[in-house]
């Protein structure tokens, strides 16, 4: 299991979450949500990061039906070294990142998980599937919790 602080706005806030025992941090780039992150803010982030030495940890990018350019960029401009495609993307575009980037999926039921485990996991360039919650018009961070049953699917078969 990997633990991931997702949402990191500021140095004091990565920190405490490196300190706590995370593995990744998570900077949201999807700009509705209250938890995005400029670029740069990210990348100063990780600078601070390096410099107290705290460099143990995976930085994602989240992303949300962002074009493949736009999530490269930004991962070579932050430091960053996996994106999380959190929106509506086809597995066509885990290929198109060649291995830097994993699906977050919503499954409300163990069939659809079946479903996106077909869809998703035959990628070789997916290293991982994100389980998030279902909710209709978000794209995670809802404080709902994901269908248990579902992850449990997918994490026997994946």
């Amino acid at each position: 299991m990997h633990i991931k602080i997702c949402g990191i706005k500021t140095l004091p806030q990565a920190r405490a979450a490196v300190e706590a025992g995370a593995d990744m941090l998570g900077f949201n780039f999807y700009p509705p949500s209250p938890r995005s992150i400029s670029p740069a803010t990210c990348a100063q982030i990780i600078r601070g990061l390096d410099a107290a030495g705290l460099t143990h940890v995976t930085y994602v990018g989240v992303f949300v039906n962002a074009p493949t350019a736009e999530i490269e960029e930004t991962l070579a401009r932050c430091g960053l070294h996996l994106a999380q495609l959190s929106g509506d993307e086809l597995p066509a575009a885990l290929a198109a990142l060649r291995g830097r980037a994993f699906k977050a999926v919503r499954p409300a039921s163990p069939a659809q998980a079946e479903a996106l485990l077909r869809d998703y996991a035959r990628h070789d360039a997916a290293p991982a599937l994100l389980v998030d919650a279902r909710v209709p018009g978000a794209y995670g961070g809802s404080g709902v919790t994901a269908h248990w049953q579902a992850a449990r699917y997918l994490a026997e078969r994946v």
